[in-house]
């Protein structure tokens, strides 16, 4: 992992966006591309000229070797995804005339789903490491391998980052569940983010971001970053809990947002930004995210989430 940063663990997936404004089960035309919300963050951090990766298992379909140029072409290193006989998961995606998204998602019994311990036993591990509840909720094995990343990275004294990024479907709509995987790797993390209101009152029983953000921070976390779509975000840092306003822009698809606010925030934090800075550098990223369709495609470039951080400066 010579020179590589940030490590994003996590599935890739082939992404197919629909052409048409209907549901995705009604679609006939559609744009392929890849994403996942690993590959997004680390995306997300790499235009902004922080060396960042993905660690995953590539299948041997033909997807993989497209996969795999992307990646290295987008700047993401390639060196920790391990090669492994399966396909390569598949998701669809459609926004209707109401702006509604609906998804179709193919990745049970993928190469990615088959990621374990034994993928993530690096000699050295990231300065910054991002795992999921996606990446939790794959399978059984994917899961050891999340909590084995973050175990190694903690104890050599990196950064980990952990997105709750709940989806009801892979944890068969049980949040109980999704909240027991959280336990188990909550000791291990430094920075927690979740979004306002659906995931924080799963993680803490509150569904207004300031109060959902204290009561994170009081869990242990050093930093908790809740995501509240058009409103920005909540920080809760050093003792403090404040708000970061988001630009005012025009949404057009929100698949991604999320991603891209963990990992430009993640980007500031290894900058050497105060994480007050660091949000407002996710926060800018988000928004830009939500101007564009896809999932990877919507990830914004470092240049335009510079002049996005300095216009949110500016008085209104």
């Amino acid at each position: 992992m010579k020179g590589t940063r940030f490590v994003a663990v996590g599935e890739c997936m082939v992404e197919l966006f629909s052409e048409d404004p209907i549901p995705v089960e009604r679609s006939e035309r559609f744009r392929s591309s890849f994403g996942g919300d690993a590959v997004q963050a680390a995306l997300a951090a790499a235009n902004l000229g922080t060396p960042s990766a993905v660690a995953t298992v590539g299948g041997d379909d033909q997807f993989a070797g497209s996969l795999l140029s992307w990646l290295e072409h987008s700047g993401i290193s390639t060196e920790l995804i391990a090669p492994r006989v399966g396909l390569t998961g598949l998701y669809l995606i459609s926004i209707d005339a109401a702006g509604e998204r609906s998804f179709a998602y193919y990745r049970k019994g993928s190469a990615a789903s088959t990621l374990g311990p034994q993928d993530v036993a690096w000699p050295e591990p990231p300065e910054a490491l991002l795992v999921s509840g996606i990446t939790q909720a794959v399978s059984d094995s994917s899961r050891r391998a999340a909590l084995e990343a973050a175990r190694l990275t903690s104890e050599a004294g990196g950064t980990v980052i952990y997105d709750f990024n709940y989806r009801p479907r892979l944890w068969g709509d049980d949040p109980a569940a999704a909240r027991e995987a959280f336990e188990e790797i909550l000791p291990l993390c430094q920075v927690l983010r979740a979004a306002a209101p659906e995931e924080t009152s799963i993680l803490a029983g509150e569904t207004d971001p300031i109060r959902a953000a204290g009561a994170l921070a009081a869990r242990g976390a050093p930093v908790v970053l809740v995501g509240c779509g058009a409103e920005g975000a909540v920080l809760a840092a050093g003792g403090e809990v404040q708000r970061v306003p988001a630009p005012s822009v025009r949404c057009i698809d929100t698949t991604g947002a999320g991603d891209a606010l963990t990992g430009a925030f993640v980007h500031g934090v290894l900058a050497g930004n105060s994480p007050s800075a660091a949000a407002r550098i996710g926060v800018a990223a988000g928004s830009l995210a939500v101007t564009r369709r896809g999932g990877a495609s919507s990830m914004p470039l470092g240049d335009e989430v510079r002049a996005m951080v300095e216009r949110m400066r500016a008085p209104v």
